[in-house]
């Protein structure tokens, strides 16, 4: 257990210690009746940032099977985008003081899409981006893949702890990485 209260497995096999094989891992394929039970419990996708990742992505050229319309696919085109810009934060955390928006992942995360990884790119990197693709690929063929969610996708237990007791203070919403979260 980390400093968050975050679990790991150590294990070579577990999908969250080991990075060269985590993006192997799914847990089948959604039947029409998971899909279905699926759709009241989505979160709200904004419609804005939706319409940023089409407007500005070479997506529907690419995949032109895809049903832009369906809400499941929504959320799983704007977790691939929100996902791909996770592998460039990086780059970004320090220009913006580790402060990056919902907007500021799904900016970065298009425009890796529109500029794949070169060689010489992290192996890591390299599969994760690949996987990534892969979610995209089994929508346009209108199969739904239940993939496991992986690193920096869950809060930490702090973060739980603070939401369900309540802050104390602002500086405590500070502290726990909340300050700017609605909590």
């Amino acid at each position: 257990m980390d400093f968050r209260g975050r679990i790991y497995a150590d294990s070579p096999i577990s999908y969250t210690f080991n990075k060269t094989t985590r993006w192997l891992y799914t847990y089948g394929v959604y039947t029409e009746v998971e899909l279905n039970m699926l759709k009241p419990k989505l979160p709200v996708i904004g419609s804005s940032l939706y319409t940023y990742i089409l407007t500005n992505s070479n997506l529907e050229q690419q995949y032109k099977k895809i049903q832009y319309t369906n809400d499941i696919v929504k959320y799983y085109i704007y977790i691939v985008f929100f996902e791909l810009g996770k592998l460039k934060k990086g780059a970004f955390i320090s220009i913006k003081q580790g402060r990056l928006s919902s907007l500021d992942f799904i900016t970065i995360g298009v425009d890796y899409f529109n500029n794949p990884p070169q060689i010489g790119v992290d192996f890591e990197e390299q599969l994760e981006y690949l996987a990534l693709l892969d979610i995209l690929d089994s929508l346009n063929a209108n199969i739904f893949v239940k993939v496991p969610i992986y690193k920096d996708a869950t809060a930490s237990a702090l973060q739980l702890l603070l939401i369900l007791l309540g802050p104390a203070n602002e500086s405590v919403l500070y502290e726990g990485n909340l300050k700017d979260s609605g909590y």
